[in-house]
């Protein structure tokens, strides 16, 4: 049985899809997915055949594993596959030698190049989907640390939950709609990234406790 792909797919606008990405895509017969993900490809224009993630992740994979054994299968998701996306649960579902992972761009990746900043020492952080307090963990000394956000976890509750730590000089950059025509990166000090306004695809980028 060939195996099916797990694809990374970058921050959004298609020119920061890898050419592997897409040679993946091209060689697979049914595309599994974000909606989002999978529409330029299933559309009447395109020739594949779309499963897009609803309800339950059970479910969803079940039906991978069903369709994986008739038809050449890839699985879609946003950024790089091994940050924060569906391929936890399909290394917890799946044998490794039954999928291939092919990387993708992280969205951070491109909001530190776009900010020209280099990321190596920072720490990585999710809150979209996750409670706040899995930041308890940082500490006062931390290097530089980037968080993904959400709605309801957004830049200025990260920001009020984070002044708690005393670490209001820090420098911030919001980082929205990474790649999009509409892409904005804007620099605050932590302690006055705004309220008022509303935060959409959304990541921040804190300097080192030493500075920038």
């Amino acid at each position: 049985m060939p195996k099916f792909y797990v694809v990374g797919m970058g921050p959004g606008a298609k020119k920061y899809i890898l050419p592997s990405a897409l040679e993946a895509i091209e060689n697979a017969d049914i595309l599994f997915g974000a909606k989002k993900l999978i529409i330029p490809f299933t559309t009447p224009e395109g020739s594949k055949e779309g499963v897009p993630f609803t309800g339950p992740l059970d479910n969803f994979l079940d039906k991978l594993d069903s369709q994986r054994h008739t038809q050449r299968a890839a699985v879609l998701v946003s950024g790089d596959p091994g940050f924060y996306s569906l391929l936890g649960a399909i290394k917890r579902r799946f044998s490794m030698d039954e999928y291939e992972v092919i990387p993708g761009l992280a969205a951070y990746q491109l909001a530190c190049a776009r900010i020209g900043l280099p990321w190596q020492n920072f720490l990585l952080f999710s809150v979209h989907g996750r409670p706040l307090e899995g930041l308890d963990n940082l500490g006062d000394t931390d290097p530089g640390v980037i968080i993904l956000t959400d709605c309801k976890n957004n830049p200025a509750r990260i920001s009020e939950y984070l002044k708690n730590r005393g670490w209001d000089d820090r420098t911030t950059w919001i980082c929205e709609n990474i790649s999009y025509p509409e892409e904005k990166i804007k620099k605050y000090k932590l302690g006055e990234v705004p309220y008022e306004k509303e935060y959409k695809l959304c990541l921040m980028v804190i300097s080192p406790a030493c500075g920038e």
